[in-house]
This record gives C-alpha cells, sequence and structure tokens, in this order.
C-alpha cells in the first residue's frame, strides 16, 4: 500500500486538519476496504516511494500528546 502524500508537509493553516503534521493509517480498516491484508506501508509516489512499516516491526509508543490528539487514550 502506498498513501500518495509528501513525506515531508509544511504547516497547515487552520481550518484545515493535520496541522502538526500527523498522520495515520488504521491498518485493520484499509484491510477490509481493500479485502486483503496489508504486509508493508510505502509513503510517496509508485516511483518515489520508502519503506515506513513491514508487519512484524517493532514500532515506538506515540507520545501522549499525539494519543490525546487521536483520541487513542
Amino acid at each position: 500500500m502506498t498513501p500518495l502524500r509528501p513525506l515531508i508537509k509544511k504547516e497547515a493553516q487552520p481550518p484545515y486538519g493535520l496541522e502538526k503534521g500527523y498522520d495515520f493509517i488504521d491498518i485493520k480498516v484499509q484491510e477490509e476496504f481493500r479485502g486483503k491484508e496489508i504486509k508493508r506501508i510505502y509513503y510517496g509516489t509508485p516511483k518515489d516511494k520508502i519503506l515506513i512499516w513491514e508487519k512484524g516491526m517493532v514500532l515506538p509508543k506515540a507520545s501522549e500528546e499525539v494519543e490525546k490528539y487521536f483520541g487513542f487514550e
């Protein structure tokens, strides 16, 4: 899966969301939508992309600020 968004975003102006540049991908929702298991997530364009997640990868815990921002508390 490769979301088509820039890696480095410039600061957004209100009333637009993601004003701190945070983004997330709900893998379970995407798997249901696409009808198949997601094993890797890339960021960038199909010709210029980097791997940002692979199944089994250990990720650091999000900060309390980010969890609160997205309502994951």
